[in-house]
């Protein structure tokens, strides 16, 4: 065995002992490795599931559920909304029509009770009976061109599914004499 000396300055030199390759050959091992690829891998451990996902996660199983989300909510809001105001719409249509049929109504029963007077007294006092005559006219027109437009109304209701159409109202016709001046 050899001894081991001390090195003491930088220059120092130390003695070995030379061994042949060919004692060593037996005892050493040659291990070449060699890259498959030369490309780099990073592997990183990241989550899943963040908490935003398991939040969407849950949402998403609650909507199918449930089978309703806000959008459909709002839609059944807005439905119910449209509802009432159509119900709302109506009743108020409805009250006002029959009170414009009964005044027209009304008028008729005045104008017809005057068109008798008129044809009682005709003979007897043909001006001023003629007058009433006219008058009594007028009236049935009147009440006749208010119930023929509510009329048009409704039907314009029914088939327009509703819809709030405007109609324009009759205009009276112009006043006529009935009979001419040498009839009366």
């Amino acid at each position: 065995m050899a001894r081991k000396k001390l090195c003491r300055s930088i220059g120092c030199n130390f003695e070995t002992e030379r061994v042949a390759y060919q004692d060593l050959r037996e005892s050493l091992l040659f291990i070449n490795i060699y890259f498959s690829s030369l490309q780099v891998e990073v592997t990183q451990e990241e989550l899943a599931n963040t908490i935003e996902n398991f939040w969407s996660d849950i949402g998403g199983s609650l909507g199918l559920w449930v089978g309703m989300s806000v959008i459909s909510l709002g839609e059944i809001l807005e439905l119910g909304i449209l509802i009432l105001r159509f119900i709302r719409k109506r009743s108020v249509r409805l009250l006002s029509t029959e009170q414009k049929r009964d005044e027209a109504e009304v008028k008729l029963n005045d104008g017809l009770n005057q068109i008798i007077k008129g044809f009682n007294g005709l003979n007897e006092e043909k001006q001023e009976r003629r007058s009433e005559f006219n008058d009594g006219l007028n009236k049935i027109i009147k009440s006749i061109n208010m119930l023929t437009t509510e009329q048009q109304k409704r039907d314009n209701d029914e088939n327009a599914n509703y819809s709030e159409i405007s109609i324009v109202e009759n205009a009276l016709p112009k006043q006529y004499n009935v009979f001419p001046d040498h009839v009366l």
